[in-house]
């Protein structure tokens, strides 16, 4: 467990989220001073007279983030309608741009313009059309109050509790809304994260650390996939032993889910035991089926059972409050 969050911190520094830099403290008319690294200052257009916001944890990190003009937060681009729209309109998003203007190049551009109108409506909950014209479409990011990391994430939890509940209840009818619904929260989740380092919001939150941020970051899209899977399971799921193994994985996953937003490791831990359990079980119903050539509900098995490695790699995430000595000692 202790290896895999190493694992894990060293890959977020290698993508460029941390840059480990090494300074010396100055002693200058008794304060202690240390240089900020260039490349930082220039990144974010810091020099003599800029305001940074400074904030320290129990852990003894201190973080130091520039302070945001509100003045400067809105930000524009411009994007081309093309085959890779939906690619160009993330890039922006996700970097934290207030208004995309979508340009239509080619005429007519009504196909284009329903295109958009349906892709806004199906997966953003905070992007609306202000404007339009036969040239483009403006498209316009709104911050959400009250809304945060944490809430995004218990609600794309509760919708995925409901998608197993109408799966275990033959219930297809309704499994599309909730899945673009989740998409929705999945996208917020990610937008408010990035959000959330580019401004240095880490400095003065209260809601989730800078670490905690990268561990919801990868719990959301292991939710995001288990949701694919349920959707899929709706339509197929017939046999009644896979339907059974199907229960007991949707026990697991909300134990876990629990477990991950309580930060309780003592019940996280847990999912390793259920987990080999759920393995041998699924080898008695995979038997069954073979000797059935039961495939259609062999496929349904095998969804079931990438869900259950979902569930156990956000389990893996959960490093408890305050417990880091506890994860060493059960690493050891």
């Amino acid at each position: 467990m202790f290896k895999f969050l190493e694992s894990f911190k060293n890959s977020i520094i290698s993508r460029g989220f941390m840059e480990k830099k090494v300074r010396r403290l100055h002693k200058i008319s008794g304060s202690l001073l240390i240089s900020l690294p260039k490349q930082w200052t220039d990144q974010y257009k810091l020099g003599k007279g800029s305001s940074v916001e400074i904030g320290f944890k129990e852990d003894g990190t201190l973080m130091v983030a520039p302070v945001i003009d509100d003045k400067k937060k809105r930000t524009e681009a411009n994007i081309v309608y093309d085959k890779f729209f939906v690619r160009r309109f993330f890039k922006e998003y996700f970097s934290g741009t207030d208004i995309i203007k979508v340009i239509f190049n080619d005429k007519p551009a009504g196909e284009g313009k329903r295109k958009v109108y349906e892709f806004v409506q199906d997966s953003l909950m905070n992007v609306h059309v202000t404007e339009e014209s036969q040239q483009g479409m403006v498209l316009q990011n709104f911050r959400m109050e009250g809304i945060s990391v944490k809430s995004c994430f218990q609600r794309m939890g509760h919708i995925v509790s409901s998608m197993f509940e109408s799966v275990l209840d033959d219930e297809a009818e309704g499994m599309e809304d909730k899945e673009r619904n989740l998409t929705k929260f999945y996208y917020m989740t990610i937008r408010l994260i990035r959000q959330y380092l580019q401004e240095g919001g880490y400095v003065y939150a209260q809601d989730v650390s800078l670490i905690e941020a990268m561990d919801y970051r990868l719990a959301s899209e292991k939710l995001e996939r288990t949701a694919d899977e349920l959707k899929s399971l709706s339509a197929n799921m017939q046999n009644d032993g896979v339907k059974d193994f199907c229960k007991k994985v949707h026990y697991d996953y909300s134990s876990v889910l629990s477990s991950f937003i309580n930060q309780d490791f003592d019940r996280a831990i847990q999912m390793w035991d259920s987990y080999r359990k759920r393995l041998k079980e699924a080898e008695s119903v995979k038997g069954r089926l073979l000797r059935a050539k039961d495939f259609k509900s062999m496929e349904c098995l095998m969804s079931c059972l990438r869900i259950l490695d979902y569930a156990k790699d956000i389990s893996n995430l959960v490093r408890g409050k305050g417990e880091k000595e506890k994860l060493l000692k059960h690493e050891e």
